[in-house]
């Protein structure tokens, strides 16, 4: 996060994409904005080839005062170079 108070629908949105987009076999990593770490999969390299980094709900912390909001996302697919770049924990 980037100083900013985390609100619940945040929680909700990061909780939501993590769940369907870890349920993927294809997935073999979520970054997310409001985690301070990488949720990693232990799949195969021929099955799991994307990671994907996004910010659940971007615009949250000015939901009152009726802006739009949106979910941000990049998908890179999977080399071992990068993979490995990806889960050190300095990121």
């Amino acid at each position: 996060m980037q100083g900013e108070a985390q609100q619940k629908l945040d929680v909700y949105a990061n909780q939501a994409l993590l769940h369907c987009l870890g349920a993927r076999e294809s997935v073999v990593a979520l970054v997310s904005e409001e985690n301070e770490q990488p949720v990693t999969f232990d799949r195969a390299f021929e099955t799991g080839k994307y990671v994907i980094v996004f910010d659940p709900l971007d615009g949250s912390s000015n939901i009152d005062v009726n802006v739009n909001v949106g979910t941000i996302f990049s998908i890179f697919r999977r080399s071992r170079h990068r993979y490995r770049h990806l889960c050190r924990t300095n990121r």
